[in-house]
């Protein structure tokens, strides 16, 4: 028995450390994933927010063909409108793009693919809880690189962004409301 709960430890362990990035950990409050960005450094958070523009880039383009509420399309298109304006500024404002990539990384392909999976009847909900919880970390990202970044072009870049990344955060929750009937017509 004792042999057993060491292994599971052991699991458990491997699992929550695969899960989180150098110097990110997540705590859970409630239902909500809080994330703790205080380790996060000025090149992963420019890693991040790559991830973070093309995901919503990506998302936004499956959404103007699966969605069925007009105002779930609108805002996709201005996702992709307005993060595929934030990563060429983030580009821009990088000094060292090495190991940077214009493809999404694993985890947030994932995140792309699930809502590939979702039928119709369910997308414009699924696609508008997944935009409230990614502008959620990126809120908290951005903030967190505005106020503490060490370079000046990242931490300028992080706070000309954050009330934009507010705001698709207050559309998104917004929009999610009119969804959660399931069906997304209105």
């Amino acid at each position: 028995m004792a042999m057993r709960n060491w292994i599971a430890l052991v699991v458990a362990t491997t699992m929550t450390v695969s899960l989180t990035l150098p110097g990110l950990s997540q705590t859970k409050t409630g239902r909500e994933e809080k994330q703790d960005f205080s380790k996060v450094t000025d090149e992963q958070f420019a890693q991040m927010a790559v991830q973070i523009n093309l995901t919503e880039i990506a998302a936004g383009n499956q959404a103007i063909s699966k969605a069925k509420q007009g105002e779930v399309q609108q805002f996709a298109k201005m996702m992709i409108m307005e993060h595929t304006d934030a990563n060429r500024k983030l580009l821009a404002a990088i000094k060292n793009k090495a190991g940077l990539t214009g493809k999404l990384d694993a985890k947030h392909q994932a995140k792309v693919d699930k809502l590939t999976g979702v039928g119709a009847n369910e997308f414009d909900r699924m696609y508008m809880q997944e935009m409230v919880i990614g502008h959620q970390m990126a809120a908290e990202l951005f903030e967190h690189e505005a106020t503490n970044g060490k370079d000046a072009g990242l931490k300028s870049y992080a706070s000309a962004l954050l009330p934009s990344v507010q705001k698709h955060l207050q559309m998104a929750q917004q929009i999610l409301k009119t969804t959660q009937g399931g069906a997304g017509a209105k």
